[in-house]
């Protein structure tokens, strides 16, 4: 995650940087991308990157979490709804262009990356909305007796770094296809054995 120097930064120095990643991010694959074209496009030098971030992983994570916050904090949570039923990355309404082409990028980022983010530190940020939502949905009583929510956030959140690797096995480019598996996955098989459809 960045550092607090990266949120010290007034909000148009922090949107310049982050807008120069998604250039670079979304113009060619990661590991083509360097420290330094992010640097130069946001004109800021290779040292306050590291003041900001750790390194070019760091970064590409927390843009990620950023766009998924955005998501999140901006579905209008109405009766029974559920942010499970958003459309996720690149299907969302909620997030720009730009936004919408770096989430593209994810599918193709380094595994190491993916595994960092869902085994690592990151995942406790991913996962804290999705365990309030079955904090919710328990209170709806549309969630079946004994379940965890923190432990069912766990599954939910960490069963997508299986979806990614299921896809990129079995070369699933096409972003509907990606779409109805990952739907499949999670309203079929993991959802099945949490949710009280019958209420």
């Amino acid at each position: 995650m960045p550092k607090q120097t990266f949120f010290n930064l007034p909000e148009e120095k922090q949107n310049s940087i982050i807008n120069a990643a998604y250039i670079e991010f979304n113009s060619r694959e990661y590991e083509k991308v360097g420290i330094r074209d992010i640097c130069t496009r946001a004109n800021i030098n290779i040292a306050s990157f590291y003041q900001y971030f750790e390194d070019k992983a760091d970064f590409f994570v927390y843009l990620l979490l950023r766009i998924d916050k955005k998501i999140v904090d901006e579905y209008d949570d109405t009766g029974l709804n559920s942010i499970f039923k958003v459309g996720v990355g690149e299907y969302s309404d909620k997030i720009t262009d730009k936004e919408r082409d770096f989430v593209k990028q994810w599918y193709k980022c380094p595994v190491e990356i993916l595994h960092k983010f869902y085994f690592g530190g990151y995942v406790d940020q991913f996962m804290i909305h999705y365990e309030e939502e079955f904090k919710r949905l328990k209170e709806f009583g549309m969630i079946r007796d004994g379940v965890d929510s923190e432990f069912a956030s766990y599954l939910y959140t960490t069963g997508m770094f299986n979806v990614f690797m299921y896809y990129r096995q079995h070369n699933i480019e096409d972003g509907g296809e990606r779409q109805r598996i990952k739907k499949q996955f999670f309203e079929n098989i993991l959802m099945n054995g949490l949710i009280k459809f019958d209420t």
